[in-house]
């Protein structure tokens, strides 16, 4: 349906609301994907990887478990979203730490810990496990989110 020269302010006020509206949506959720695509792609290798670097992909249970969350609004043109992993282990790999067992025996006694590494079985009743972050917004993820996010934006136009 044509519109009128007298309509066509209108018109355009209406769009330009439009993209204000749903251009920071876009652009958050475009950077939150384009986030996760960075760290999971870091997450390679052998295992165990070296201490420092991120956490080797052995089954990919993490790098599945890297969610974006819905987000919410911020301010008038502003929208906020996370991006977080979902397993039970994920914040020592990302921090490092200490492991002890959770149970005792009978006698009250803290129980070991097993393991298979190098060189067979293991019992112990500590271990230390490395810092192994992944969740890093390095100069790569920074500009893969910028590029995402305007490419977001520009797509709406």
């Amino acid at each position: 349906m044509p519109i009128t020269v007298a309509e066509l302010p209108g018109y355009l006020h209406r769009i330009a609301d439009e993209l204000k509206a749903e251009a920071p949506i876009r652009a958050a959720h475009a950077m939150g994907d384009a986030y996760i695509r960075v760290v999971v792609s870091s997450m390679h290798g052998g295992s165990p990887s070296p201490p420092g670097t991120p956490p080797a992909r052995v089954t990919g249970t993490l790098a599945r478990s890297i969610r974006r969350g819905g987000g919410h609004p911020v301010g008038p043109y502003a929208f906020w979203v996370s991006v977080a992993p979902h397993t039970v282990y994920a914040r020592i790999q990302q921090l490092g730490g200490h492991i002890r067992p959770k149970h005792t025996t009978a006698s009250g006694r803290l129980g070991y810990l097993r393991w298979e590494g190098p060189g067979g079985v293991h019992f112990s009743q500590h271990v230390y496990l490395p810092p192994r972050p992944y969740m890093v917004m390095s100069p790569a993820a920074r500009s893969a989110c910028h590029n995402a996010a305007k490419n977001a934006v520009e797509g709406m136009l």
